[in-house]
């Protein structure tokens, strides 16, 4: 599904988006959750007011908010754009991968942040991430750095009461 207008959607429960959805340099809200498989931001606006799962996320150009919590199951990756989460933060699957390029992307999450998987490494190489709740990083593998930082990246934690920050892998 590619937009070609601007599209509000209210008093929708769910949205469910089956297959790709590529912003194409628009904006979607709703009033709801979302369910999405694949999303694209493509330099368009996406807000969820609810809750949202989506399987990979492509965040290059434009904002993507999301009020309740987000789960992503594969990828959530950034290419100049910004992500802002209302609620909780779950990468969760054996393959949750999340990568950060470029000086521009941008991470923010007002709930918790979990990243759990086992058979893949992060690329933390330049943008911001920024934590107001807690910070987790599970995994089931020594070998592989989920959650590392190098170059110009930079990871805040900005919560407004006392966070938790915890490695399953301390030297990742």
């Amino acid at each position: 599904l590619i937009l070609n207008q601007d599209t509000t959607l209210t008093n929708t429960a769910q949205l469910a988006v089956y297959s790709s959805l590529d912003l194409n340099g628009h904006s979607l809200q709703t009033s709801g959750s979302a369910d999405i498989s694949s999303l694209t931001t493509n330099n368009g606006q996406l807000s969820v007011a609810g809750d949202a799962q989506i399987s990979s996320a492509l965040i290059n150009g434009g904002t993507a908010r999301v009020g309740g919590d987000l789960t992503v199951t594969q990828n959530l990756s950034f290419d100049r754009g910004r992500l802002e989460v209302g609620g909780s933060c779950t990468l969760d699957d054996y393959y949750a991968h999340l990568s950060m390029t470029h000086d521009e992307d941008y991470l923010l999450v007002e709930g918790d942040f979990t990243i759990q998987n086992t058979y893949s490494d992060g690329t933390l190489s330049a943008g911001t991430a920024e934590f107001r709740g807690n910070f987790s990083e599970r995994g089931g593998s020594t070998s592989y750095t989920y959650y590392r930082s190098t170059g110009t990246h930079r990871t805040i934690f900005s919560g407004s009461v006392t966070q938790t920050v915890s490695f399953a892998h301390p030297d990742s």
